[in-house]
């Protein structure tokens, strides 16, 4: 198996023409303790790196997050998928300021798939690498969102921008417990994804947070259904599309 390296940023931002509130209402929070659990992030196989200063910011790299697709399985004459999956729960305890909320505003997942092949089974997508993100907050609000690739072979990302409410508002400083779990799900024989960090291109996997007054207007943007991808084809319902290194869609076949 191939050692690889990844990159998980959890970075405090500042996007006023996502969230209806001001650079100025912006309030220092600090990321505490992060927890990480998973078959996708076994102990031994990553390190944690936290940096103050500004925005607050802690890095996570990993050695070993890759899944490789396994051959249809046939039960009685019919052929379904046979998933291999790789989990990674990541969670940070943020400490933010009385009077303020926090909220996701964007992600980022990059690595590199290499999925070849129809949807050649009776009973679920085969040849398929599935990328699930699921960003939550404990106790609080949480969003899903799911993104089949297929038909590629290269450096991927996915990108999502929203913006929505994470915490409620307390008295004191309070501490919330806000983070993200990757699903990583590959189908079919030789198949191969993975989460990793190309430190040559500064990509990397990134979640970004800031703070909103609890008396702001709750102008709060969904995570909705879309998302950009870039260098990889998306299978959606029916249709594959495809985009470039840059996001722009160049295909959009029936598959």
């Amino acid at each position: 198996m191939k050692l690889q390296t990844s990159l998980i940023t959890f970075a405090a931002v500042v996007l006023s023409s996502v969230v209806a509130s001001s650079a100025s209402a912006q309030a220092p929070f600090k990321i505490n303790d992060v927890t990480i659990n998973g078959d996708g992030c076994k102990k031994g196989t990553f390190t944690t790196r936290a940096r103050g200063g500004g925005d607050q910011e802690v890095t996570i790299r990993f050695r070993d997050f890759e899944v490789t697709g396994g051959a249809p399985i046939t039960t009685g004459g019919q052929r379904r998928a046979n998933a291999t999956i790789d989990t990674c729960e990541i969670r940070a305890a943020v400490t933010i300021p009385a009077g303020f909320q926090l909220v996701f505003v964007d992600s980022t997942v990059s690595g590199r798939v290499d999925v070849q092949g129809r949807r050649d089974t009776d009973l679920g997508l085969n040849n398929v690498a599935r990328v699930t993100r699921r960003y939550q907050v404990v106790g609080g609000d949480s969003a899903i969102k799911e993104t089949n690739l297929v038909n590629s072979d290269g450096n991927y990302s996915i990108s999502d921008d929203f913006a929505f409410l994470t915490s409620a508002c307390r008295g004191g400083d309070n501490t919330v417990l806000a983070g993200v779990t990757l699903n990583l799900a590959v189908t079919g024989r030789n198949n191969y994804a993975n989460v990793r960090l190309f430190e040559e291109e500064g990509d990397a996997i990134r979640f970004g947070f800031r703070t909103r007054r609890c008396d702001d207007p709750p102008t709060i943007i969904p995570i909705g259904d879309s998302e950009t991808v870039s260098n990889a084809c998306v299978l959606k319902g029916t249709r594959r599309i495809c985009y470039d290194r840059s996001g722009n869609q160049i295909s959009n076949v029936a598959d």
